[in-house]
């Protein structure tokens, strides 16, 4: 089911920056990403990259109902950060702050990356910034072109993203894929 599709990890590295509460917060958005992919009709190559085993995201996804029976060809989960899982030429880093537009989620060599982060917007810029540093293009989801927002925040939790990116690879446009991720009370919604 995932012949020619692109890859998608979460960035699992942001665990030091989270408190507990964050973290278990994280897991299960973690959670919620497998499920989508699983249920998915244009599935992506999921990634979990940077859980160490004895990490605390490893021990709450492991004790998770049912993650036993979580299959690879759903998720991967990786112990490497994802510079070492994939050649850079390959890696676009999706951020809120990412210096151009994202526009299509295609290719199978294409590795999309999305911050594993719940942070309370406290690391505001910091997975730009990241990728910057690690010389990895970003880009940033096109909400302030295509839905109009009732305050400023365009952060999205990291399963809302993946199910947008899944959305558009299902054929939905920009504003069906985000209208439909994006909470209700953070749009305003035409009359």
């Amino acid at each position: 089911r995932v012949a020619g599709a692109p890859t998608v990890c979460i960035d699992c590295e942001w665990e030091s920056a989270m408190t507990r509460r964050q973290l278990v917060s994280m897991v299960r958005t973690l959670s919620r990403c497998y499920g989508s992919n699983k249920r998915a009709e244009k599935p992506v190559r999921l990634v979990f990259s940077g859980v160490r085993p004895g990490s605390p995201t490893s021990e709450l996804l492991q004790n998770l109902t049912g993650f036993e029976n979580w299959g690879s060809e759903v998720v991967r989960i990786e112990e490497e950060p994802y510079f070492r899982l994939f050649p850079q030429s390959q890696l676009v880093y999706i951020s809120p702050d990412g210096a151009d537009l994202a526009d299509e989620f295609d290719g199978e060599d294409a590795v999309f990356i999305i911050g594993g982060i719940v942070d309370g917007n406290r690391l505001t810029g910091k997975s730009r910034l990241k990728a910057d540093l690690q010389g990895i293009p970003s880009v940033r989801l096109p909400i302030q072109e295509q839905v109009e927002l009732k305050g400023l925040s365009a952060i999205l939790a990291a399963n809302q993203v993946l199910d947008i990116v899944l959305a558009r690879r299902q054929g939905q446009n920009w504003v069906e894929a985000l209208r439909g991720q994006i909470p209700d009370r953070k749009q305003r919604r035409q009359l």
